[in-house]
């Protein structure tokens, strides 16, 4: 898939209405790779000032479909996609980073990671498209 493409199609995702509400930017992608960025607020938090489990499974979704479109070649986009998200530590004090990437392009195994600024890990994933 080419540059321009990507682009749009990164745009449109920073710009989704949900993930504008996180406060969702991508800091930057390449070819099988991704990082994002949400600040923490009270919108990634319950009442207790825990994670949302929920918020990670999106954030991870989001990055890893990014990585998926680098990768294509035909330019069709990927349709069926199955994950597994852990959730290791639901308490911060700073915001998310999410990196996804994959060392395998032909079967689009692509692995989430979710950090606090302090880089301790929050959750980890394991995303697949065809």
């Amino acid at each position: 898939m080419n540059e321009s493409r990507i682009q749009h199609i990164t745009n449109e995702i920073e710009n989704s209405p949900f993930l504008k509400h996180l406060g969702f930017k991508i800091h930057r992608w390449n070819k099988g790779k991704c990082e994002i960025f949400v600040p923490l607020t009270d919108n990634i938090c319950n009442t207790q000032g825990e994670i949302k489990w929920g918020v990670c499974s999106i954030l991870c979704y989001a990055s890893s479909y990014i990585v998926a479109c680098t990768l294509l070649q035909d330019g069709n986009l990927p349709v069926n996609y199955s994950s597994k998200i852990s959730l290791i530590s639901s308490v911060t004090n700073s915001g998310l980073y999410v990196y996804s990437s994959t060392e395998e392009e032909a079967n689009y195994l692509i692995e989430s990671k979710v950090y606090d600024t302090n880089q301790n890990l929050i959750a980890v994933g394991t995303n697949c498209y065809n």
